[in-house]
């Protein structure tokens, strides 16, 4: 016969528990972990697109006022330098990179009808290189310039990171801009043939996460450059492994604080369930003397919860009426038929059992055998019916019990440093999964919308800045703005604050958001000292709030004077 391998019912509690509880602790860290990384994709994408439209429509810009400038140029120029093979064809004075380019090229441009042309593929330092082309009466006018000021615009690198780069591709899908990770390869040499570069060369537009030119997985936001006669993309891209860290970071905290949980959840458990179940482990030994014939055994009296008192209360009567039972018994057995038996109580079978068989022995002493079997049968039904008592009270008790199981884990003394150690890492993780997040865009304005996300920064600013700033929220609650409305007149009422704390020395601001049928508008108003709104400065906040607001087709105003300074913006919300 083999070993009989049944684990106790302490150490089948315990894994019970821990069955149930450590799968959600796994599970718990799982979807914090798995929630981080969502949001963490997401927050990057939305940045690197933002990213992407700002440039895009900076190099857009810059080059309609290069074409503009060319035209006025031409316009006001009174003599050009004539290209001798073509007679009707002239060039700016002092253009020198016009004889840089390769002659085959040269002879296109010539042909070509006026407009802009990409002519980087014909120049010896692979940079970028433009021509504009214009018809001024009888004769054509060429003028080929550098993009320095357009590689200037794609490596600003403001909000991208260690390893952010802004590129343009070529409809040959060859790079035209610089690469700052191979700066000593020609751009034409550099071929990008990607996910990115393929869509955005079919006039697509999107973000993904593939790998890049170098073969570096990447986070991309992807585009065609709105410019006539360029058929160029733009690309905003980050590495996956620099995003990645902080998720890593936090996978290993997780990873850590998990094992650590488990660890003393299993060590809780096991010596918890040792104190709950030690109770039962005495009924089981006091139950097994009883079985085996013992009946001078000595109940304890128990500390323990009510139902556990309960039951070795009834095991006390248990053993009183089987111990007068079995005095009865050994009179009948004995043959002292006129012995007198009381009854326990009127559910007391045993006793009647003996009473009757008292009565039979009186009438059938042949059946003394037959009474004896009646009654080990009821008393086998009594212990059967008692252990069945005790397992309702077990099921029935579980559910307090673990209640009161989930309260002591929490009231657990450690070692001191442990416990900091444990504590500090939690608290480490929080505080930094609250801070990248609302840095790249705050949850509130997610969850509530613009007008709530507002009320919370303005109730930040209060606390630290000094300023009494007051805001007057009219947007409509049923009908919520698009996402991109609401971030981009969050963002600039964002910078707004931000320059006024930084530079106006104001005392007050006064902010407004009303919500119209088709367009949303945005007042901000502060007391503070003013600014020329035409002069350049060395940031960028007054452009960055111009172009979101352009981006989203709307109309910013600002007037500032030594009264302080005004901003009116004004965004349809049809056309976001």
């Amino acid at each position: 016969m083999g070993k009989n391998w049944s684990l106790t019912i302490k150490y089948q509690f315990a894994i019970l528990i821990n069955l149930i509880v450590i799968p959600l602790v796994i599970l718990l860290a799982f979807l914090l972990y798995y929630q981080f990384k969502q949001v963490i994709n997401e927050r990057i994408l939305l940045q690197l697109t933002s990213i992407r439209q700002l440039k895009s429509v900076q190099i857009e810009d810059y080059l309609q006022r290069q074409w503009y400038d060319f035209q006025d140029e031409v316009s006001v120029t009174p003599a050009f330098v004539e290209v001798k093979e073509y007679p009707d064809h002239y060039i700016l004075p002092g253009d020198q990179q016009f004889s840089l380019l390769a002659k085959s090229f040269i002879d296109t441009l010539i042909r070509a009808q006026p407009g802009l042309y990409d002519c980087t593929l014909a120049s010896d330092e692979g940079t970028i290189k433009l021509a504009y082309k214009v018809k001024i009466e009888d004769r054509f006018v060429l003028s080929i310039c550098s993009g320095e000021k357009i590689q200037e615009i794609l490596l600003e690198r403001t909000g991208m990171g260690a390893t952010g780069e802004t590129y343009l591709v070529g409809s040959d899908l060859r790079l035209r801009s610089a690469s700052r990770f191979l700066p000593e390869v020609k751009p034409i040499d550099i071929r990008a043939q990607t996910k990115g570069t393929v869509s955005a060369n079919k006039g697509e537009s999107g973000v993904g996460i593939f790998n890049d030119y170098r073969g570096v997985p990447v986070y991309s936001a992807y585009g065609p450059l709105g410019v006539e006669g360029l058929q160029w993309s733009i690309l905003s891209e980050i590495d996956v492994e620099e995003v990645m860290q902080p998720v890593e970071r936090m996978r290993k905290r997780l990873v850590l604080i998990s094992l650590i949980i488990i660890g003393l959840l299993i060590l809780v458990t096991f010596r918890l369930t040792d104190q709950l179940t030690r109770p039962l482990r005495t009924m089981q030994h006091l139950l097994s003397q009883m079985a085996s014939g013992r009946i001078d055994i000595e109940v304890p009296v128990s500390k323990h919860a009510l139902e556990v008192n309960s039951m070795f209360g009834a095991l006390e009567k248990l053993k009183g009426s089987i111990s007068e039972a079995v005095q009865f018994a050994d009179e009948l057995g004995n043959l002292n038929l006129e012995k007198d038996y009381n009854l326990i109580s009127e559910h007391d079978v045993l006793g009647e059992a003996l009473i009757q068989m008292r009565d039979r022995l009186k009438k059938f002493n042949e059946l003394e055998q037959d009474h004896q079997i009646e009654k080990e049968k009821a008393l086998v039904q009594g212990q059967e019916k008692e252990r069945s008592r005790l397992a309702r009270e077990l099921h029935d008790g579980l559910g307090p019990m673990l209640t009161s199981l989930k309260m002591i884990v929490g009231q657990q003394s450690f070692d001191p440093d442990s416990k900091n150690e444990i504590n500090n890492l939690i608290n480490e993780t929080i505080s930094e999964v609250r801070k990248m997040s609302y840095s790249l865009m705050p949850s509130t304005l997610v969850d509530f919308g613009v007008g709530y996300a507002v009320s919370r920064l303005i109730e930040s600013l209060n606390q630290v800045s000094g300023l009494k700033i007051t805001f007057i929220n009219s947007l409509d609650a049923e009908i919520p703005l698009p996402m991109e409305v609401g971030l981009g007149l969050y963002r600039i009422i964002q910078e707004a604050l931000n320059n006024t704390i930084k530079y106006s020395r104001a005392s007050s601001v006064h902010l407004s958001l009303t919500q119209f049928e088709d367009h949303v508008a945005l007042y901000y108003s502060d007391n503070g000292s003013g600014f020329d709104p035409e002069q350049e400065f060395e940031g960028s906040g007054i452009m960055n709030m111009r172009e979101r607001c352009r981006i989203l087709h709307g109309d910013f105003q600002i007037l500032s004077g030594e009264n302080g300074t005004q901003i009116e913006v004004d965004i349809p919300i049809k056309n976001a």
